[in-house]
């Protein structure tokens, strides 16, 4: 279970470590069992760590299975960016952090982590999604939001033809396996069974200025600390896809944030962090050795003023 774990076989093959990861678990738990059992029978009462153990394992299982009931059974739609990106809208069901998603088109027994990119949706006069909001674009004012969060009913937008309305959308790249597939149904709509939302995001505010850093579809962990931060916000953005960053090009109706995006090359995280005056905050998510650059500078940084860094994991 150890080696199959690790991140470069997790990210390649992610459907194999899932599977393997349960099956293996179960055998774990049986091997102990029957060990226990040939060894001490009933005798010296192992088998009661045995029992608490079985019983976490399955009081999770209950739990996932009560979080999908929630939900319900939604759908998504699959809309096409580019050839190695595409946008997955759910109306109808709010959350944030990331969730677990399982596509009944295909493989309906595998779960999928994907990160929430935007906590609502677009939606037409006679019911179809448009290109809206990401959480980078026009965003519902505060009473809004709070009408959206309490009671799920749509809220009106300067359009008069358009609602937003409660849902997910997330920013995925086409790999191997589900995305693969998904990207295959481009265009179309597919049935979602959605476990979550797992993760919370910290609370900067106390810091003037807020720095995101984002590689790719990482964009998507750094959208909810823009969208609620108070003060000035800069995000550098470095994307291999012009596409995704036209998707996000709504990011001027927030006029406090400050954008630098860059296609096809890389940040120069150095004078990115170096170059920032007074305390502030850095939230980072990337590419793992983009991570890892930016924890080295802003160790080297922290010495001289005060900086909070986050690392935030994406999905996809």
């Amino acid at each position: 279970m150890l080696p199959l774990s690790l991140p470069v076989f997790r990210r390649r093959a992610y459907e194999v470590f899932l599977a393997t990861h349960i099956v293996f678990s179960i055998l774990v738990f049986l091997g102990s069992w029957y060990h226990i059992y040939c060894k001490y029978g009933h005798q010296s009462g192992y088998e009661t760590w045995l029992y608490i153990v079985f019983a976490i394992w399955g009081f999770d299982r209950v739990v996932r299975s009560m979080r999908m009931l929630w939900y319900g059974v939604h759908t998504a739609v699959i809309t096409h960016i580019d050839h190695e990106y595409i946008k997955v809208s759910i109306k109808g069901a709010v959350a944030d952090g990331h969730v677990y998603l399982y596509f009944l088109h295909s493989r309906f027994w595998e779960n999928h982590p994907f990160s929430v990119a935007s906590s609502t949706v677009q939606v037409q006069a006679d019911g179809i999604s448009t290109e809206r909001r990401s959480n980078g674009s026009e965003s519902p004012t505060d009473h809004e939001q709070k009408a959206l969060d309490s009671t799920a009913k749509p809220v009106t937008t300067s359009s008069n033809d358009s609602t937003l309305q409660p849902g997910m959308e997330f920013y995925l790249r086409v790999r191997d396996g589900a995305t693969k597939a998904l990207h295959l149904q481009c265009q179309s709509e597919v049935k979602v069974l959605i476990e979550g939302s797992y993760g919370r995001h910290e609370i900067l505010s106390e810091f003037p200025t807020l720095l995101c850093i984002a590689g790719g579809v990482g964009i998507t962990a750094c959208l909810p600390y823009l969208r609620a931060f108070p003060g000035n916000a800069t995000l550098h953005w470095g994307s291999r896809s012009q596409a995704l960053v036209d998707s996000l090009t709504s990011f001027s109706k927030f006029p406090a944030i400050n954008i630098d995006a860059v296609v096809g090359k890389r940040l120069d995280l150095i004078s990115i962090l170096g170059n920032q005056q007074g305390d502030f905050a850095v939230v980072v998510s990337g590419p793992p050795e983009m991570v890892d650059e930016v924890r080295k500078i802003v160790s080297k940084l922290a010495r001289k003023k005060r900086i909070k860094l986050v690392t935030e994991s994406f999905y996809w």
